[in-house]
């Protein structure tokens, strides 16, 4: 402890005995000492130290029981957010049914390929007055789709009919006389391609998901002849395929 903190210390015990009325406060001088020793009243005294452990005999470990091992991944399980579905613009449209028939397009009676004309009516910007391409499946959209798909399966059918089989695109299992009386497996094993082809679903033979498509094929093969005629089946199925949300969407 320095000096001058001690001079400070009494300087300040004088000045407060002289507000309290005292006329001789203590004088410091420079050989003053203070007795600075601390009392030990014995509350501070410390703690015995640990009795010594005996190496020859230690004390017993303690017993500690661990359940069955539980595995654990070390990823988390990866959950993708799902999002809306959208719909094809023009141009994938175009693309998609130029790719699933083999080359047949809409066309229109002065022999323009009426999708390409239609294509803004359709939501294609023209970059003068829109900017940004409608993708939206609203009902003119809907409307359009369902003359696409009666023009193109019926000339579909019909390129089909006169194809080598090796050339067909639609009917490769099945041929165009084909029903599901006659040859069932083939009929049923060209729907699960042509759903394949239309609409990305992988169906197996056994899948309950087949039947469904199946029946509708038999229900519109059916006309007022005595047989059924699959070709206006298939035209049916190829219409209902391609205005299927499954088709024009992703």
């Amino acid at each position: 402890m320095s000096l001058a903190f001690i001079r400070g210390g009494v300087i300040g015990l004088g000045a407060a005995l002289i507000m309290a009325g005292c006329s001789d406060p203590p004088v410091v001088t420079a050989d003053a000492t203070i007795d600075l020793t601390v009392v030990d009243d014995g509350a501070s005294e410390a703690a015995p130290p640990p009795p010594p452990v005996d190496a020859a005999s230690p004390p017993e470990p303690a017993e500690v029981r661990v359940g069955d091992p539980t595995p654990v991944p070390l990823v988390p399980p990866y959950e993708p957010a799902p999002r809306d579905r959208k719909r094809m613009n023009i141009d994938q449209l175009w693309a998609t049914v130029d790719r699933v028939t083999g080359g047949v397009h809409w066309i229109d009676a002065t022999g323009e390929d009426a999708l390409v004309e239609k294509a803004s009516l359709l939501g294609k910007p023209d970059f003068v007055d829109t900017t940004q391409e409608v993708d939206e499946p609203d009902l003119l959209f809907d409307k359009q789709l369902g003359d696409l798909a009666r023009s193109v399966c019926v000339e579909l059918m019909a390129k089909e009919q006169g194809s080598a089989p090796g050339d067909r695109v639609f009917l490769v299992h099945a041929a165009p006389t084909d029903t599901s009386s006659s040859a069932p497996s083939a009929i049923a094993e060209n729907m699960r391609r042509v759903l394949l082809r239309f609409h990305g679903t992988y169906l197996t033979a056994d899948s309950p998901e087949l039947a469904p498509w199946l029946g509708l094929f038999d229900q519109l093969s059916q006309t007022d002849a005595p047989a059924p005629d699959p070709i206006q089946g298939w035209t049916g199925i190829c219409v209902t395929l391609m205005s299927h949300p499954n088709f024009f969407t992703y």
